[in-house]
């Protein structure tokens, strides 16, 4: 984006260059502004927004030319809940109705559910590829916890009848199974009260950390040493 010019100027550049044909520029312009909710900010210049403001823009401009595929780098970082949704909400309509392939890469893994397939790269390697459900069923089995009138009595029957090893916690009872919902549909006739039942399934950040085997890059802190050391070298000179 040109600081220098208003969201409308920006958008009309863009237009130009991709060629959108002069007679539906107007409109379109509209139309993504409107989106976007920047309507009453179209004829301010670009150096009084703020950065939620620019990226919303950004991704407008993107999509004016009406593009095949659209490669985005972290779209939504930044942005607030409601405009997250609301533009995600967009590219899905813009997907189905134009049969638009978006190329996202994103650290917001309720973004990534809905991708139709994922790559997850660790220091620079692909290290797994699939579709979320594919890469959730790796990362481990599924969690069932529990609350009886008698947990104690409860723990010896999931032994006994089920084979699974039960853990007491303040929870509960939890233990791990395969095939979850298979598995509450056999303790219909249990013969301990139940009183809470829940089942946890594996998210893609369970995914994330058991392929990767840490959930925050020992590198991004090495990384912002280094920047903390650059900004007190440039204080001190």
């Amino acid at each position: 984006m040109d600081d220098r010019l208003t969201a409308r100027e920006n958008l009309k550049i863009h237009c130009m260059i991709y060629g959108v044909p002069r007679g539906e520029r107007r409109a379109r312009m509209d139309e993504a502004l409107a989106w976007i909710g920047l309507t009453a900010e179209a004829d301010q210049r670009m150096r009084t927004f703020s950065g939620g403001m620019r990226r919303r823009l950004e991704v407008a401009r993107a999509l004016l030319h009406r593009p095949r595929v659209l490669f985005l780098d972290e779209p939504t970082s930044g942005l607030d809940p409601q405009t997250r949704r609301a533009m995600w909400e967009r590219l899905h309509e813009l997907r189905e109705r134009e049969q638009l392939t978006i190329f996202l890469t994103t650290h917001y893994m309720e973004e990534a559910e809905n991708c139709d397939r994922l790559a997850i790269i660790d220091h620079g390697k692909l290290i797994a590829e699939g579709s979320p459900e594919e890469l959730k069923g790796r990362a481990g089995e599924e969690r069932v916890t529990l609350s009886t009138a008698d947990d104690e009595k409860a723990a010896k029957e999931l032994r006994t009848r089920f084979a699974v090893e039960p853990q007491t916690t303040d929870r509960g009872l939890e233990f791990a199974v395969s095939h979850g919902e298979e598995f509450l549909a056999r303790l219909g006739h249990f013969p301990v009260e139940l009183r809470r039942l829940s089942l946890q399934k594996p998210t893609l950040e369970d995914a994330f950390i058991a392929l990767t085997g840490h959930s925050i890059r020992p590198d991004e802190a090495s990384n912002r040493d280094v920047l903390r050391r650059m900004v007190r070298t440039r204080r001190r000179s």
